[in-house]
């Protein structure tokens, strides 16, 4: 059965939102949804996930673009781990009405089991050709050749995970302006690992 977990996230007032999903135990949809409401709005969503065991979520996220001049950037970084599963529908919808637009979706995903899963389908509604929307999608597992050069120098097989994983987060974390939101989200991904 799966639980419904609406989240609607309106940002406004350029507002950052990080968000976090750690071992989610059930079969979860979660909706986040970005609506700017003001001329020259830049808005930014960074999402973190670690998922374990049979952890699944569907996560769908939507930035919607009314009125001109606005920029938002979705970012979804996440490292499923053993048999959990993560689907994901990324929409940036621009209005006919809303020229001069920036909008972003970034995902990058890291497989850390042999059953491990995730499936990224990001998708592009433009109705104005003045406006500047991409979008990116990478899924892989560690390279091999990575981990050999860290064991190489003296890292144990965990050193050398941990290590990979927490440069793969790094980046969206320096993105927190609040060093004590940056530690704390840094602190949850880490303690989440559990790498054993």
């Amino acid at each position: 059965m799966t639980n419904k977990n609406y989240s609607k996230v309106i940002i406004s007032d350029n507002k950052k939102q990080h968000l976090y999903f750690i071992n989610q135990n059930m079969d979860m949809l979660t909706q986040l949804k970005i609506t700017q409401k003001k001329r020259g709005e830049f808005d930014e969503l960074i999402i973190f996930i670690v998922l374990k065991n049979k952890d699944k979520i569907n996560l769908e996220t939507k930035t919607l673009h009314n009125i001109p001049k606005t920029t938002a950037y979705t970012y979804v970084r996440g490292v499923i781990f053993d048999n959990a599963s993560l689907n994901h529908k990324g929409l940036i919808k621009i209005d006919r009405k809303a020229n001069l637009t920036d909008a972003y979706l970034s995902c990058r995903f890291l497989l850390l089991g042999e059953s491990a899963q995730v499936v990224s389908l990001p998708y592009l509604e433009i109705e104005n050709n003045n406006v500047k929307a991409s979008h990116g999608v990478s899924i892989g597992r560690i390279d091999k050749e990575q981990l050999y050069y860290l064991e190489s120098r003296g890292l144990s097989s965990y050193q050398a995970q941990k290590l990979i994983i927490e440069g793969f987060f790094e980046d969206l974390l320096l993105k927190i302006n609040s060093l004590k939101e940056r530690e704390i989200m840094r602190k949850l991904i880490m303690n989440s690992l559990n790498l054993n």
